[in-house]
């Protein structure tokens, strides 16, 4: 699913509530289930309840990449969902954020599970900002287990916070 909210003034924001996302693969991308696109001064901020996302794949963001430029923002607030076996190439096994050049992410995360996701960085979770971005993560009643970090620096197995000339937070 793409969630494009790219340009000033446009945004997606939909709720996705009920449902199950498995064994979805992006070749050479991002986000082997949900997209979100909050560029160019546009925002993506899907509210997602009670869904599964089970066995995807992305280059970032096994199961959910959102991203953030030129002071957009994606800020997707998650209940009540289930995170396991997803596979990230680079970063984020289930989840990851990122906000560059002014850009603002913000993952809102609550009584969710995260088990058995992989990625080099951010077993499970992982937030980045480059540029003067800025990006957080707000976890609450949840559970993260057995996630891993593969790579040789094995930069954490459930969450991997990141910032080059930005700002990178659990809050």
């Amino acid at each position: 699913l793409f969630c494009g909210g790219s340009g000033a003034g446009h945004a997606c924001s939909p709720t996705l509530s009920n449902l199950k996302f498995a064994g979805n693969r992006t070749t050479y991308g991002q986000g082997g289930a949900l997209l979100l696109d909050g560029s160019n001064a546009g925002e993506s901020s899907p509210l997602i309840s009670n869904v599964t996302f089970s066995g995807n794949e992305g280059s970032r963001g096994g199961a959910i990449f959102g991203y953030a430029d030129s002071s957009g923002h994606v800020s997707p607030t998650i209940s009540g969902a289930t995170f396991s076996k997803n596979v990230s190439d680079i970063a984020g096994g289930a989840i990851y954020v990122g906000a560059n050049y002014s850009g603002n992410s913000l993952l809102t995360v609550a009584s969710s599970i995260f088990e058995s996701n992989t990625s080099q960085s951010g077993g499970a979770i992982c937030a980045s900002s480059n540029h003067y971005g800025n990006s957080a993560v707000h976890i609450t009643d949840s559970v993260l287990t057995g996630n891993t970090a593969i790579s040789d620096f094995g930069a954490g197995g459930a969450v991997s916070f990141g910032a080059d000339f930005g700002t990178s937070a659990l809050v």
